[in-house]
């Protein structure tokens, strides 16, 4: 357990990294797309974008000082829906290359993995009183 919550949100970033680099071969929706290279540049700023949500993300659930994080887990899941809000309104034209879509992916599977937290932990605290 202190392995995860060492190194679990920078795994967790190292995975959505490594997705966004394997998206970054594709140009998306281009009709001169064999004219299109690699993108080092969308995916350098996808894990920019990617490595400052988890910053805040640890900020928030401070994995050091575990004791009573649901109020936590439910800032998490605020965060992460805010997430998805803002990175609809930039990214909802289909025509974007795919690895503009990670950050969305990010989003929605933090938003899902917090909330999955969020209640296995006040579950666990109301069986600890």
């Amino acid at each position: 357990m202190k392995f995860l919550r060492r190194f679990g949100l920078p795994l967790y970033w190292l995975f959505f990294a490594a997705f966004a680099a394997l998206q970054g071969g594709y140009p998306g929706f281009d009709p001169y797309d064999e004219y299109v290279g690699y993108q080092w540049g969308a995916v350098v700023t996808v894990w920019v974008v990617l490595a400052l949500a988890v910053a805040i993300l640890h900020r928030i659930i401070d994995p050091k000082n575990y004791t009573l994080s649901s109020p936590r887990f439910g800032k998490a899941f605020g965060f992460s829906v805010l997430l998805i809000v803002i990175f609809f309104a930039l990214f909802e034209n289909s025509k974007v290359p795919p690895v503009l879509g990670v950050p969305m992916f990010f989003a929605i599977v933090t938003a899902v993995v917090t909330l999955i937290f969020g209640i296995a932990e006040a579950i666990s605290n109301e069986f600890r009183k």
